[in-house]
């Protein structure tokens, strides 16, 4: 199923009507993102962090999307609407020196 496709099923299930274009939108703002990966030209799908991302004061804020083995920083704006993306020349995990 798109994610389409899954805004409107879950409308129609939860209030037994057609969306209305601002419960789309609000659904789709909240939920499944999709976007082109610049590296591999496939379309991707990942779902906003909502609970990492309720306290955020300032915005642009980087997400940190892996796709196969590559690194995506996608910037989500004050909608949590994608704003920008670069991608990652590396992804690393730091260490505590021993």
């Amino acid at each position: 199923m798109w994610p389409l496709e899954n805004v409107f099923s879950t409308i129609v299930e939860t209030h037994n009507s057609l969306p209305t274009y601002t419960q789309v939108i609000l659904l789709m703002a909240e939920g499944l993102k999709w976007m082109q990966c610049p590296v591999c030209k496939e379309s991707i799908y990942w779902e906003v962090p909502k609970d990492s991302l309720k306290d955020v004061k300032r915005f642009p804020v980087p997400v940190v999307v892996k796709h196969k083995d590559h690194y995506l920083v996608c910037y989500l704006d004050s909608h949590f609407q994608l704003a920008d993306t670069e991608i990652a020349i590396a992804g690393v995990e730091g260490k505590e020196k021993k």
